[in-house]
């Protein structure tokens, strides 16, 4: 089922289909496919202001493929990108934790990233 997102999302040149590629290979631990659809480097977010007018409700579930880790990441992405940087830090920290208990170690080294980002 990831993969057939990631290939959907080669087919579509929709962001919300390229975030939701590059959420499923942060599940599946693929730090070179997360790249490629996120649109950026290790170290930086990829939501961007311009995201945060775009990503609704509906789009932020699709993108998170109904993974409470995956959403709460978009989310602590999403604050940042608001400017809300005490509340993604501390989204960073939590999560952090919760992916290492989920042994999602990918999306552990980018909450690790988020927090180094706002200190």
């Amino acid at each position: 089922m990831l993969r057939a997102i990631e290939a959907q999302a080669v087919a579509s040149s929709g962001r919300v289909a390229a975030m939701a590629a590059a959420m499923a290979a942060i599940a599946r631990d693929d730090e070179a496919t997360y790249l490629r659809f996120a649109g950026t480097t290790l170290g930086q977010s990829p939501i961007t202001a311009a995201d945060v007018g775009n990503f609704d409700v509906a789009a932020c579930d699709t993108i998170a493929l109904g993974d409470d880790v995956l959403r709460r990441l978009l989310d602590a992405w999403l604050a940042e990108a608001r400017g809300q940087s005490d509340a993604a830090r501390l989204q960073f920290e939590q999560i952090g934790r919760s992916a290492l208990l989920f042994r999602m170690p990918l999306a552990a080294t980018l909450c690790g990233q988020g927090q180094a980002r706002l200190f």
